[in-house]
C-alpha cells in the first residue's frame, strides 16, 4: 500500500482526480476499462448537447427548427450518460479511498473539482450564459459589455447567474457528494461491515434483484422532493445522482456486485427495451409528464448494466491512447460547452435543415474543443485551473 500512497498515475484524473484500482491478492488490479467508459462517456457529452439545440428539451441555445426523432434519439443516447459517469465516480470514490488518508482526499477534491468549477462558474459558464442571453433576450453588446449583467438574476428564475454552472454541476455535485458523504463512505470501508455489503452483493446476484436497486430512482423522478431553485440536470434530479453515486461505490466494493452485473447484462438489454416502448406508450397516451417518461430510469439502468458488463469484458486493457484520454477528458467536459454553444448561436440563425446544422455544428466545435484541450493540456497554470496535475519538469 506504501507505493500506492506515492505513486501518483495520471489516468483518469477526469472525473475525480484518480484512478480506477483494486487490491486482489494483495497486488494492484487496474481497471482500465471504468477509465475507458469515462473517457468515453465524456466524448460523448458535446454530441448530446448538439443534438439537445434541435430536441424540445430546454437548453441555452435552441433551433427555430425541431425534431420529435431528435428527441427520441437524444432521449435514447444521453438518459444514460450522467448516470454512468456518476456511477463510474462512485467506484473511483471507492478506490480513491483506499489509498488516501481522508484530509488527503478533501484536498484532492479542492484541487481537482471545486478549483475548476468555482474558475468555470466565472469564466467558462459566463461566456455560455452570454450567448444563451443574446438568443434569449436580444442582447446586442460585447461580452464584456455583458458580463456586469451576468449577476443579474438566478438563471432558474429568468435572470442570468447559474448558480450550478450549467453543465459544471456534474464537478460541483461530485464534490458536495463526496465530501459531504465522506464519513459515510468511511463507514462502509470499514472491514467490520464487509458483512453487510457482502450480504447486499449476494443478494443482488439473484435473478432481477440487481434491477430493484433503481426503485428508490424512479420513486424520486416521480415526486420530486427538492425546491424549484434545485433543478433537474442532464434530465435528472439530484437526488438520483447520489444514489448513482452511491451504487457505484458499493459496485467497487464486492467483488460480487461485478458478477451481478455480467449475469444481468442480456436482461438489462430487454428490460432498456420494454421500459423504452413503455415510456413511448405512456408519452402518447397520459398527460402527466413525469409519470409518462418514469419508465426511462428503469431503461437507463438497464442500458447501464449492459455497458458495464460489456466494458469489463472488452475494453479491461491497457492501450497509448487510454493516458492520453484520461488527461483531456475533464478539460474537455469543461470547455466544449461554450464552443459548442457559440458555433451553434451562428448556424441555427442559417436556412439550413437540421441533420446539415447539426454537422457543421459538431465538425467546427468538435476539432475547436480539441484545440483548446490541447492548449490547456500544455500550459501548468491552466492545468490547474482545469483540475489537472502538473507537468512533470522538462516535460
Amino acid at each position: 500500500m506504501e507505493s500506492k500512497q506515492k505513486d501518483e498515475p495520471v489516468v483518469c484524473a477526469c472525473i475525480l482526480g484518480y484512478h480506477t484500482e483494486l487490491m486482489e491478492e494483495g497486488k494492484p488490479a487496474r481497471r482500465y476499462d471504468l477509465d475507458w467508459l469515462k473517457a468515453l462517456a465524456v466524448l460523448m457529452v458535446p454530441i448530446v448537447h448538439g443534438g439537445i439545440i434541435f430536441t424540445n428539451t430546454p437548453y441555452l441555445i435552441k433551433n427555430a427548427e425541431t425534431s420529435v426523432l431528435m428527441d427520441i434519439a437524444m432521449m435514447a443516447m444521453g438518459i444514460w450518460l450522467m448516470p454512468l459517469l456518476f456511477t463510474i465516480s462512485g467506484m473511483s470514490l471507492y478506490f480513491a479511498l483506499g489509498a488516501m488518508t481522508p484530509g488527503r482526499f478533501v484536498g484532492s477534491r479542492i484541487k481537482r473539482l471545486l478549483v475548476p468549477f468555482t474558475f468555470g462558474l466565472f469564466t467558462i459558464s459566463a461566456f455560455s450564459t452570454y450567448y444563451a442571453v443574446r438568443y434569449r433576450d436580444g442582447f446586442e453588446g460585447s461580452f464584456f459589455d455583458f458580463y456586469p449583467h451576468y449577476f443579474d438574476g438566478w438563471w432558474t428564475f429568468g435572470g442570468n447567474f447559474p448558480w450550478y454552472g450549467h453543465h459544471l454541476y456534474f464537478l460541483l455535485y461530485l464534490f458536495v457528494f463526496s465530501v459531504v458523504g465522506l464519513g459515510l463512505f468511511l463507514f462502509l470501508r470499514r472491514p467490520m461491515h464487509r458483512r453487510w455489503i457482502a450480504a447486499l452483493a449476494n443478494a443482488v446476484n439473484k435473478p432481477g434483484v440487481l434491477f430493484l436497486l433503481i426503485l428508490p430512482v424512479v420513486l424520486n423522478e416521480a415526486v420530486y422532493p427538492f425546491p424549484i431553485w434545485i433543478p433537474r440536470q442532464g434530465a435528472w434530479h439530484m437526488f438520483s445522482y447520489i444514489l448513482f453515486l452511491l451504487y457505484g461505490f458499493l459496485f467497487a466494493s464486492h467483488e460480487g456486485f461485478r458478477h451481478a452485473i455480467h449475469r444481468h447484462a442480456r436482461a438489462g438489454l430487454v428490460l432498456a427495451l420494454l421500459s423504452a416502448i413503455a415510456a413511448a406508450v405512456l408519452f402518447f397516451t397520459i398527460d402527466d409528464l413525469m409519470l409518462a417518461l418514469s419508465p426511462l430510469s428503469i431503461y437507463a439502468w438497464g442500458i447501464m448494466i449492459a455497458v458495464l458488463s460489456a466494458a469489463d469484458k472488452r475494453l479491461n486493457k491497457p492501450n497509448r491512447a487510454l493516458a492520453l484520454l484520461g488527461d483531456s477528458a475533464l478539460p474537455f467536459y469543461i470547455i466544449h460547452e461554450p464552443i459548442l454553444v457559440t458555433v451553434a448561436y451562428y448556424v441555427c440563425a442559417t436556412d439550413l435543415g437540421i441533420l446539415p446544422k447539426l454537422a457543421i455544428i459538431l465538425v467546427i466545435a468538435l476539432p475547436l474543443i480539441v484545440l483548446a484541450v490541447s492548449l490547456i493540456r500544455r500550459v501548468n497554470v491552466l492545468r490547474f485551473l482545469f483540475g489537472l496535475r502538473p507537468l512533470p519538469p522538462n516535460s
